[in-house]
């Protein structure tokens, strides 16, 4: 009888052992997969949060510390929502999940956007926590363009000297608007404002006194002189429609702004005033005899035959190639001196735009 006995007690205990380490094992498995939850969480919003930030800041250009301010808060609401619309996933059924808590997005430095969360991965009633913070940077970048001559929007042209001027008559003090079958007359244009839709060709470009002409496609020039107080802007390229595409003699106040590329044979004798903007790449021949232009690139430039250039300034936002040594007088963004020149400066500090660093700092912490 005491032999039994003591059989039925140590058989029991080995079946109270089994059952204890049979819990145990699913304890540890359930914490294991319960770790393996909150990772999953911590990739899940992290993505999340990562699409609605690159998103805000690849949707649009912000030049203006009010538009930064505007984006941020947008941003944060986005981010925000995050945990009262997808607070937790379901992995397979209710006792399997990942959920996000205390989601925290602080923009009060305009520099720097922190994020923090937890998630907690549950397994069975086992649950682990993990804390993600994301640090993002926002860094100014190069300047954009910033272009002065404004768009003068459509309207009817005032007279018919705009289309069909007679014999020895010219453009003067008229508003001409031309659709993308109508050429401007080959006339003198002065104190007028020109907008043509598409591109435009002019075989010789001459003539032109006080007037603003905007061009929202491409503009094809053959020579170009006598121009004085013109105002040009170009949303597309300049294109030289044979290989002498010339520009010289510019006087008094000349701006002419290219939103593309262009390319100039030559580009000579410029005025004091005179001021050229490329938003693109600019290749130029030639370029002798001028005095106190002031040209800005802000893509690469290619620039050939240069002597005789006395207080021209051209400043350089991308790479320069051409002739060598490359003269002084010729800036290129990246080197000393670039931001502090009272010619170049202003424009690299002008239309700044706001950048998310694509190089984010994260830090996991498991609990």
């Amino acid at each position: 009888m005491v032999i039994i006995t003591l059989t039925v007690i140590f058989a029991l205990g080995l079946s109270g052992m089994a059952m204890n380490t049979s819990l145990q094992v699913n304890k540890t498995e359930n914490v294991n997969k319960a770790t393996d939850l909150a990772e999953m969480g911590i990739t899940y919003y992290k993505d999340k949060i990562d699409n609605i930030i690159v998103k805000a800041f690849t949707a649009k250009t912000i030049t203006k510390p009010t538009e930064l301010d505007t984006l941020l808060n947008e941003m944060k609401n986005e981010v925000t929502k995050i945990q009262t619309e997808d607070g937790k996933q379901n992995v397979s059924g209710s006792g399997i999940s990942y959920e996000i808590r205390n989601l925290s997005v602080d923009i009060s430095n305009p520099s720097k956007i922190l994020i923090t969360f937890r998630t907690i991965g549950n397994s069975e009633g086992e649950k682990r926590e993990l804390s993600l913070a994301l640090n993002y940077t926002i860094k100014p970048g190069k300047s954009l363009p910033l272009y002065k001559v404004n768009d003068p929007g459509t309207f009817s042209s005032s007279s018919s000297a705009c289309h069909n001027p007679q014999e020895n008559t010219n453009i003067i003090n008229q508003n001409c608007f031309y659709n993308p079958t109508e050429n401007v007359p080959g006339v003198k244009i002065e104190n007028s404002t020109l907008k043509i839709i598409g591109n435009e060709e002019f075989d010789h470009f001459k003539n032109v006194t006080s007037s603003k002409i905007y061009v929202t496609g491409d503009i094809l020039l053959n020579k170009v002189n006598n121009i004085t107080n013109l105002r040009l802007h170009v949303e597309g390229d300049l294109i030289e429609s044979n290989s002498e595409s010339k520009f010289n003699n510019f006087g008094g106040i000349t701006l002419i702004e290219i939103e593309k590329n262009a390319i100039i044979t030559s580009l000579n004798n410029l005025g004091e005033n005179f001021e050229m903007i490329i938003g693109k790449n600019l290749t130029v021949n030639e370029f002798k005899n001028n005095t106190t232009g002031k040209i800005i690139v802000y893509g690469d430039a290619n620039i050939n035959a240069v002597n005789s250039n006395t207080n021209v300034t051209m400043c350089v936002f991308g790479k320069y190639s051409g002739y060598q040594p490359k003269p002084s007088y010729i800036k290129v963004y990246g080197e000393p001196g670039f931001e502090s020149d009272s010619v170049c400066g202003p424009y690299a500090r002008a239309n700044v735009p706001f950048l998310l660093d694509s190089n984010r700092e994260e830090s996991i912490i498991y609990k």
